[in-house]
């Protein structure tokens, strides 16, 4: 059975540790050689994909380091660059796509690969100094009381009377982001 190669939206994945405080001052550079030693335990194929151009010195230029390669995708997008990759596939099933983006999620599920937020595979390839999987934290580990100032009724209403006015029906697909790229 072949391997699963991973494609890494990377500018989302960076975010994402941010975002959810699990590692608190991550580079580029040392978010590409945490992912380089977890391919070397997983042996899984790597392929990270920034948005813009390449940067002029440093470890993490374009190319191939062990069994990353890293892509920049000026002057795409890396959304658009994953989505190019998932349609050239010749076995979309074998990829595992990592961005918490929904429009990429939606078109690797679509050709049917597999897709993990990014929020998911931090703890799989940033293990803490254990070698155990690293808790997610939250900043707020306590859930948002409901604003006491919006009425759902009033809310639901106004939802629907939007939808009427741009004749969305509730059974529409929802807008992926990738409309222009149909026919690829």
């Amino acid at each position: 059975m072949m391997k699963r190669q991973v494609i890494i939206d990377g500018n989302n994945l960076l975010h994402a540790m941010f975002k959810h405080a699990v590692i608190s001052s991550i580079t580029r550079v040392a978010m590409v050689r945490e992912i380089q030693n977890w391919t070397r335990k997983v042996k899984r194929e790597v392929t990270i994909v920034f948005d813009g151009p390449p940067p002029n010195d440093g470890f993490d230029k374009p190319g191939r380091t062990g069994r990353i390669d890293i892509r920049y995708a000026a002057p795409l997008s890396a959304d658009d660059v994953i989505v190019r990759m998932i349609h050239a596939a010749p076995h979309p099933d074998r990829l595992v796509i990592v961005s918490s983006d929904t429009a990429i999620g939606y078109e690797a599920r679509k050709r049917r690969c597999l897709s993990q937020k990014c929020e998911e595979f931090i703890p799989e390839a940033f293990p803490d100094q254990s070698g155990q999987p690293r808790k997610r934290s939250r900043r707020n580990p306590t859930s948002p009381e409901p604003d006491p100032k919006i009425d759902p009724e009033l809310a639901s209403q106004d939802a629907e009377y939007w939808m009427n006015e741009f004749g969305i029906e509730d059974e529409d697909e929802p807008f992926d982001g990738f409309d222009a790229m149909r026919g690829l």
